[in-house]
């Protein structure tokens, strides 16, 4: 890296930026000339194809700026084409056969189309976005997003990344007529990184301001707790987890370096022991357990058949991005408005699950082990997997790089997941029929949950401070989720009739 690397992606870079698809009464007439002396005439946002402004003027979506140097109104910089020049990679080495394979080139040749829709997908958070409901005139209504944004409704990649606050735009000199604003998008660009910024502080801490870097993090914190909700359902003896993404793009999206979100499930008895758990994560080893019903949303490319047996490699799922030309399993959920067929013609399809066009949540049901009585369920994130800092250490044969990162993961938190929602299920008791019988029997009628005891009491008075417990059917081991339980105002039930002419009944579970 050079000394300018340091920088990274300044401010000089993303305000010289020009549309590459030019917008008569909307572009800046400047960018008529600009764009004319491309030998490579833009036509597609992605792939990082800038077009820089080579006369140095900078740009931004204000017309009314008060700035220290010569500026153009860009309303490139208000929309998210504008964030797609970066967050639409494709392989151009593989193009589309128009029959869902990406093939490759001959050698020595260069694309044909630079199209998604043509090339070999890597990550496709813009093109999710342009085929969501988002990308609408209204938008989504998601105020925990938006910011000053009016009516708490988002539609841009800008409205979420860089939300509108008050204040003054960038001038040293507020004295020279710079506007208070109310919509002024904060220049954090806040995204999901809450562990890689604190490898900076780690390593550079003299170079980095540190509590800018914090800040960075709780905010990036932030903002996924809002990236999905989790809601919890009884469906007789299991549960039903829904996530729903209230993203603007597939959740979790992006480059797939282990980016994955996951459901944790544990599932306790009435004294607290854990009878079981789904989606373990070892946070000493980094490893997460795949057990048979843990849901891990997630993307896994990989090298087809044809082309591994060309290159002397296996075929399947792989972290060598520039070798993928396949998607062999894609269950991330995608965002609202999406459809199988908007999604498909951009290389987005859900792999190896199947969503209904409109579903921008999913459905998990887990089985009640005997005698849980409480369930705690967390969704949690992760950028970084094990197994990605295992292949980059193991892939790289040539310097130390590969060894290099993973000792700053192993001994850096292992890139611990991110909480992003929480829930908690108790046992619900509900009575279904409470009825007087023709032969003068009171029956109850409650749904039960297998494996657990019901005890049966009654008192005659709200002013009676014991309960009394039935002399027969006290104790209910449950078997069935219907159970039923009758007094018959005997000395075999509740000793007699009630002398109040009232009588109160609880049922109490306990485990086995």
């Amino acid at each position: 890296m050079t000394a300018a690397d340091g920088d990274g992606v300044s401010c000089a870079l993303c305000h010289r930026m020009v549309d590459p698809v030019y917008k008569s009464g909307v572009s800046p007439t400047n960018d008529l000339a600009i764009l004319a002396a491309l030998s490579f005439p833009g036509t597609n946002y992605g792939n990082g194809m800038f077009v820089i402004d080579s006369t140095g003027t900078r740009r931004g979506p204000f017309t009314d700026a008060a700035a220290g140097h010569t500026f153009l109104a860009s309303p490139f910089h208000s929309r998210s084409e504008f964030c797609g020049t970066c967050h639409d990679v494709s392989n151009p080495e593989f193009q589309n056969d128009g029959a869902g394979h990406y093939n490759a080139n001959a050698l020595n040749t260069t694309a044909t189309n630079f199209s998604p829709h043509f090339m070999a997908p890597v990550e496709r958070t813009f093109s999710e976005w342009s085929n969501s409901e988002y990308n609408s005139t209204n938008g989504v209504l998601a105020p925990q997003f938006a910011g000053n944004k009016p009516g708490g409704r988002v539609s841009s990649c800008q409205d979420c990344h860089m939300r509108d606050v008050a204040g003054y735009g960038c001038n040293t000199n507020l004295n020279a007529g710079v506007p208070w604003r109310t919509n002024l998008p904060l220049h954090d660009l806040t995204g999901g990184s809450t562990w890689l910024p604190g490898l900076l502080t780690n390593l550079f801490p003299s170079d980095v301001n540190v509590t800018a870097i914090q800040s960075g993090i709780a905010r990036a914190t932030q903002l996924l707790t809002n990236a999905a909700s989790l809601a919890l359902a009884d469906a007789g003896n299991e549960l039903r987890v829904t996530v729903t993404n209230e993203c603007g793009h597939k959740l979790p999206t992006g480059y797939p370096e282990g980016r994955r979100v996951w459901l944790n499930m544990k599932f306790y008895d009435e004294p607290g022991n854990l009878l079981g758990e789904s989606g373990a994560y070892n946070s000493t080893n980094g490893v997460l357990t795949r057990d048979n019903k843990a849901k891990i949303y997630e993307v896994h490319p990989g090298i087809e058949t044809n082309l591994a047996a060309a290159l002397g490699l296996l075929p399947g799922p792989s972290l060598h991005f520039v070798l993928n030309n396949q998607t062999y399993e894609d269950n991330r959920i995608p965002p609202r408005g999406f459809t199988n067929a908007n999604f498909a013609a951009f290389g987005g399809s859900p792999v190896g699950h199947s969503y209904a066009d409109g579903q921008y949540w999913d459905d998990s049901l887990y089985t009640l082990p005997a005698g849980a009585t409480r369930a705690e369920v967390k969704l949690y994130y992760q950028s970084t997997s094990k197994e990605f800092v295992e292949f980059l250490r193991d892939e790289n044969r040539t310097t130390a790089h590969g060894q290099a990162i993973y000792d700053l993961w192993a001994t850096n938190g292992m890139c611990p997941p991110t909480l992003i929602g929480e829930r908690t299920w108790v046992i619900a008791f509900q009575m279904t029929a409470a009825t007087m019988t023709l032969q003068g029997k009171f029956r109850m009628e409650f749904l039960a949950r297998p494996g657990l005891n019901y005890t049966v009491e009654f008192k005659n008075s709200l002013a009676d401070t014991a309960w009394q417990t039935f002399s027969a059917n006290g104790t209910i081991m449950a078997t069935n989720t219907l159970c039923s339980v009758e007094d018959d105002f005997s000395a075999n039930t509740s000793g007699g009739a009630s002398p109040t002419g009232q009588r109160y009944y609880r049922f109490r579970y306990s485990a086995p």
